[in-house]
C-alpha cells in the first residue's frame, strides 16, 4: 500500500514542481545568463528533451496501463493482491499533468522570449 500512496504524491508532485521551478538546473550556467538567454535555454531543453521523451513514456504508459486492464493484471507481492491498473492509471494521468504544465512553461518561456523581461 505504501507504494501505491507514494507512487500517488511523487507523479502528482511532478506538476507542481515543474511550476515552481524546483526541478535541477545547471545553476554555473543557468545563474550567469539573462532572462532571454534562461527562455532560449529552458525552450531548446523542451524541444530536445521533454516533448521525445515524454511522447514515447506516454505511448508507453498507455500500451501498460491498457494490457493491465484488460488482463486484471495484480500485483502478487502483497498478502492482498491488488489490483494493478488504479496505479498504473494515476501515474498515466500524473504524467499528463507533468506534460501540460512542461507545455504551460513552454508557452511562458515563448511569450519572455519575444516580449523580454521576466516570465509571467
Amino acid at each position: 500500500m505504501s507504494y501505491f500512496l507514494c507512487s500517488l504524491m511523487l507523479m502528482f508532485g511532478m506538476a507542481y514542481v515543474l511550476k515552481i521551478k524546483g526541478h535541477i538546473s545547471i545553476d554555473i550556467l543557468y545563474g550567469r545568463i539573462n532572462s532571454k538567454g534562461k527562455a532560449i535555454l529552458d525552450i531548446f531543453s523542451f524541444i530536445v528533451f521533454f516533448v521525445p521523451l515524454w511522447f514515447f513514456g506516454l505511448k508507453l504508459m498507455s500500451y501498460y496501463l491498457i494490457k493491465s486492464y484488460v488482463f486484471q493484471e495484480r500485483d502478487y507481492w502483497g498478502c492482498w493482491f491488488p489490483l494493478l491498473w488504479p496505479l498504473k492509471a494515476w501515474t498515466f494521468l500524473g504524467a499528463i499533468l507533468l506534460v501540460l504544465q512542461g507545455f504551460a512553461e513552454f508557452i511562458r518561456d515563448i511569450i519572455c522570449l519575444i516580449k523580454g523581461g521576466e516570465r509571467p
